[in-house]
């Protein structure tokens, strides 16, 4: 029973290694190598800003007293304001500055213009 189940966990990983590192064509169009897309160290994700921990220092309009944005080590903002107005504001901030792309997806999304971000292939046909 062993021997059964590595056989089928080093056939899975050999198909899975197989799959994600050769180019596909769907739909006419060719996808890359996932695995080499999704490589960390060389693929897409390096492309991703740093996480860094840095206090930041923004002027905003909108905010009567001086707000506080500081972030720990995991990149968890901790937000700190002399009134509950301006929190809120911040916290909103805060939480848009790291969702841009998803608000600009979801706009073409609701438009139906997906195909302006993915491409040709993304149109419905």
């Amino acid at each position: 029973m062993r021997l059964i189940k590595f056989s089928a966990s080093l056939i899975f990983t050999l198909v899975l290694i197989f799959v994600l590192n050769n180019r596909w064509v769907v739909g006419g169009q060719g996808v890359p190598p996932l695995g080499k897309f999704l490589d960390p160290f060389h693929g897409f994700w390096n492309n991703a800003a740093p996480a860094s921990a840095d206090d930041m220092e923004i002027s905003l309009g909108g905010i009567s007293r001086p707000i506080t944005v500081s972030f720990d080590s995991l990149l968890i903002p901790h937000i700190f304001a002399e009134n509950d107005e301006d929190l809120y504001f911040a916290q909103g901030y805060v939480t848009a500055m790291h969702r841009l792309w998803q608000m600009e997806f979801q706009t073409h999304a609701a438009a139906g213009r997906i195909s302006e971000i993915l491409g040709a292939w993304a149109k419905r046909t």
